[in-house]
């Protein structure tokens, strides 16, 4: 008879599998995918709002707005699964974006944006060796390699002489379509496919969810933690230098400014999505819905044209609000 190891048996198939809906089927939803309710209540009345909400037009624009946020917020996915902390993504996404810019007319496109990932690769393994050959607090950590990327990525800004694409290839990433949908916005869904796929589907998901779970437990089950662990911040790192390539194609600069809120926002949006702080639970398709929650919300204000204080009061509340009923709910199915 084969013994089953606990610690391989992820969080989200604990907590994903199959309902048994005791009442209708709308509190059903409500209690298994709460923020899934909260997006289609907030779709329903943006419908009123503004009516022009489901334009191709408005779509394309608010697909593009969000495709370099939703690259990096799948790495952040990775990571806090797996029980870390990342505060270097705004930075790393600042470097990828500056080094992209730099090398215009000096290499191909094509090299160029996997040079970016270089940079950002870079950046992940140092902080994965800081992390869990030094045993450093992640949230320390990184909080300190975000000075010292920004510290480097400034010190080569201030040295180069390309700080606006020159060249409309630059800017293709940015700009152009594919059948009527932006580039951009194709090549953050093939990031979230096969990030999903890999996080749900394979046996380095499995771990990732397992040692998020119970670290120790995974330890004792056979699993290099150490590795898995690191290459997470790898993963968020390639991915930040990455959506970093995606914005700076499209406003056709970039600065070492350039990801001053994008650490936040890609924390907050795995967060609403319903991944734990404590790890071991949550999966990319939910980080998916915590980037649509706050893109349609910011889609509409914009309409609006709110006052920009009266914004940030609003979208905090919204968020405070979100969290909360999410977590009312998990204590619910816990009692």
């Amino acid at each position: 008879m084969t013994n089953v190891k606990p610690a391989l048996v992820p969080q989200h198939e604990r907590t994903e599998s199959a309902p048994r809906l005791t009442g209708r089927t709308i509190l059903g939803m409500l209690g298994r995918y709460p923020m899934v309710v909260v997006l289609a209540v907030l779709l329903v009345v943006t419908s009123f709002v503004y009516p022009d909400f489901w334009s191709p037009t408005n779509l394309q624009n608010l697909g593009t707005q969000n495709a370099a946020l939703a690259v990096t917020a799948v790495g952040t996915t990775f990571v806090m699964i797996a029980g870390g902390f990342d505060l270097s993504v705004g930075a790393t996404f600042a470097g990828g974006a500056v080094f992209y810019i730099s090398m215009d007319g000096t290499l191909p496109v094509f090299l160029a944006v996997l040079g970016s990932i270089a940079v950002g690769l870079v950046a992940g393994l140092v902080n994965g060796i800081v992390v869990n050959v030094f045993g450093v607090n992640p949230f320390v950590a990184t909080l300190g390699s975000a000075s010292v990327i920004t510290g480097l990525v400034s010190l080569y800004y201030s040295n180069i002489t390309v700080k606006f694409a020159q060249h409309d290839s630059v800017k293709y990433l940015g700009t152009k379509m594919w059948f009527g949908v932006p580039v951009s916005v194709a090549m953050a869904g093939v990031v979230i496919v096969i990030a999903g796929l890999a996080l749900a589907k394979t046996t380095y998901g499995r771990s990732i969810y397992a040692i998020g779970g119970n670290v120790q437990a995974a330890r004792l089950s056979g699993l290099r933690v150490g590795i898995l662990s690191a290459s997470t911040f790898i993963f968020i790192g390639a991915l930040a230098a990455f959506g970093g390539v995606l914005q700076a194609s499209q406003v056709g600069t970039a600065s070492p400014a350039f990801g001053a809120t994008l650490t936040l926002d890609s924390i907050a949006v795995v967060i609403i999505g319903g991944t734990s702080l404590l790890g071991g639970e949550g999966a990319v398709w939910r980080t998916v819905v915590g980037i649509s929650i706050l893109a349609v919300i910011n889609n509409v204000f914009a309409y609006l044209t709110l006052d920009p204080n009266l914004q940030s009061v609003i979208k905090g509340m919204i968020v405070i609000v979100a969290v909360a009923v999410d977590v009312w709910v998990y204590r619910r199915q816990s009692s």
